[in-house]
C-alpha cells in the first residue's frame, strides 16, 4: 500500500522515491528495501535523502535513520564493496552525523568494519567452510577417459560442488528483473549468467553423448548412467542438476530414439526417469518441485529457472507505481521475499571433498560448443526415421532447456 513516512523523509523525497522509512528502519522492512531499492533508485540517492532527513529530524528519528544505515553497512556491505563512491558517501554521512550525535557516528564507523569483516569471512567460508563431521571419502577413478570411468556417486558429488559454487556466488542485485532480462546480462548479472550457461551446456552435453554413440546397447547404457547420476543428485538435493539432465534427455534428438528407450524401459533405472519427469513437470507452476524443495534439508541447489519465472511474473503482473504515483512497495516486497529465500539456500555449503581433476574433466567436457543441427543429424544417422510408425506416447516428450532472455 501507500508508504507514509514517519521521520519526515517523505516530505523531502521526490514522489517516486518516497518510502515508509519508519517501517524500513525495522528489521524486516529494512532488508526488503535494501534488496530491491535498485529497481527505482540508486544507493547514492538513498544516502543523500537519508542525510537530508537526519539534519532536520528530532533525535528519535535520527536514531532510526542511523540504525537503518548500520544495517545497510553490516548486512549488505557488498553494496559498498562494489561501489567505492557509495562507500565514500557513507563516510561523509558519518562525519555529518558526528556533528549531531557522536555516539551514533561511532556506531556507524564500527558497522563498516563489521560489514567488511563479515563479507571477507563469507568469502573464506565459500572456499573452506567448517563442518562438524568429516566429508565422505571421494571415489577417485583410476582414469578419466569417459563418463563410465567416474562412479555415478562421485560424478553427482562433483557436479554438485561445481553448481553449488556457481549458485552461491550469485549476488542479490543480479536477481532484480530490471537487470537480468537485459542484453547486458554479462555485465549486470555475471554469476547468474555463468550458472544458466552451465545448465545449458550440461544439458547439451548429455544429449550429445547419447546421439554420438553408434552402438544401440552402449547408447542405452549412457542414458542409464545419466539416470543413475540424476538419482544421486536428487539424494544430494541438487535439483538444478536433476533438471539439466532431464532437459538433456528430453531434447528432441534424444527423445526420438525409440529403440534406445525401449531398452531403457526394461531397466530398474526407468523408475528414476519417471521421478525426474514428475519433479521437473511445469504443472501447477512446478508444484511438485516446490513441494520437494520446501521439504528438503539444506544444503541444496535449487533450480534457478523457477525463480526466474517467479520474478518475471511479479515484474509483469505488478505496476512499478501506484495510482497516486507512489512507488509500489508491495511489488518490491514480493521480489525481496524471493531473493531472501535464495539467500537462505546460499548460506548452506556442501560437506564434500573436491578432487580437482574430476571437476576439471566435467568442466572441460561440458564447455564444448555443441551444434544442435549436428546433434539432430547424428540422431537421424543412428536411428533413421521410421515413417510407418506412430509416436510412442510413453517415451519422453521434448522440452527446451533454459534460454536466456534478451
Amino acid at each position: 500500500g501507500q508508504y507514509k513516512c514517519g521521520c519526515g523523509i517523505e516530505r523531502r523525497m521526490h514522489p517516486e522515491n518516497r518510502g515508509k522509512f519508519r517501517e524500513i528502519a525495522g528489521k524486516g522492512g529494512g532488508d526488503q528495501f535494501l534488496l530491491s531499492y535498485r529497481t527505482f533508485t540508486n544507493g547514492k540517492e538513498v544516502m543523500t535523502k537519508l542525510m537530508d532527513a537526519f539534519e532536520q529530524e528530532d533525535k528519535p528519528s535520527r536514531i532510526k535513520i542511523a540504525l537503518f544505515l548500520r544495517r545497510w553497512a553490516e548486512q549488505h556491505f557488498h553494496d559498498f564493496e562494489n561501489d567505492q563512491e557509495l562507500l565514500f558517501e557513507y563516510h561523509k554521512c558519518v562525519e555529518v552525523i558526528k556533528n549531531f550525535e557522536n555516539n551514533l557516528a561511532s556506531m556507524l564507523a564500527r558497522a563498516v568494519d563489521k560489514g567488511r569483516t563479515v563479507s571477507r569471512s563469507q568469502g573464506l567460508n565459500n572456499n573452506s567452510p567448517m563442518f562438524g563431521s568429516p566429508s565422505p571419502k571421494p571415489i577417485v577413478p583410476k582414469q578419466m577417459l569417459s563418463l563410465f570411468d567416474i562412479d555415478p556417486i562421485e560424478f553427482a558429488r562433483h557436479l554438485t560442488i561445481i553448481e553449488s559454487d556457481y549458485f552461491r556466488a550469485i549476488a542479490s542485485k543480479e536477481l532484480l528483473t530490471n537487470t537480468w532480462t537485459k542484453s547486458t546480462m554479462g555485465d549486470s548479472s555475471p554469476h547468474l549468467l555463468t550458472f544458466i550457461t552451465h545448465f545449458n551446456q550440461i544439458s547439451c552435453w548429455v544429449s550429445y553423448l547419447v546421439v554420438k554413440e553408434a552402438s544401440l546397447k552402449k547408447r542405452a547404457n549412457l542414458i542409464i548412467r545419466f539416470l543413475k547420476i540424476a538419482k544421486e543428485c536428487m539424494n544430494l538435493n541438487n535439483f538444478n542438476a536433476v533438471f539439466e539432465i532431464t532437459s538433456g534427455l528430453q531434447q528432441a534428438a534424444v527423445h526420438r530414439l525409440r529403440k534406445t528407450w525401449e531398452i531403457v524401459k526394461k531397466e530398474k533405472e526407468h523408475a528414476t526417469l519417471e521421478e525426474m519427469l514428475e519433479l521437473s513437470s511445469g504443472a501447477g507452476s512446478f508444484s511438485a518441485y516446490r513441494t520437494k524443495l520446501r521439504s528438503a534439508d539444506p544444503p541444496c541447489v535449487p533450480y534457478v529457472g523457477v525463480y526466474q519465472s517467479d520474478l518475471t511474473f511479479i515484474g509483469d503482473g505488478n505496476n512499478d507505481k501506484l495510482d497516486n504515483g507512489y512507488i509500489n512497495f508491495f511489488k518490491r516486497r514480493l521480489v525481496a521475499e524471493i531473493i531472501k529465500e535464495i539467500q537462505t539456500y546460499q548460506m548452506n555449503p556442501y560437506n564434500l571433498q573436491e578432487v580437482p581433476s574430476i571437476s576439471e574433466w566435467i568442466k572441460s567436457q561440458s564447455s564444448i560448443l555443441f551444434d544442435e543441427n549436428k546433434t539432430w543429424e547424428a540422431s537421424l544417422c543412428i536411428e533413421p526415421r521410421d515413417t510407418g510408425s506412430k509416436p510412442d506416447k510413453g517415451i519422453l516428450s521434448a522440452r527446451k532447456s533454459i534460454k536466456l532472455k534478451k
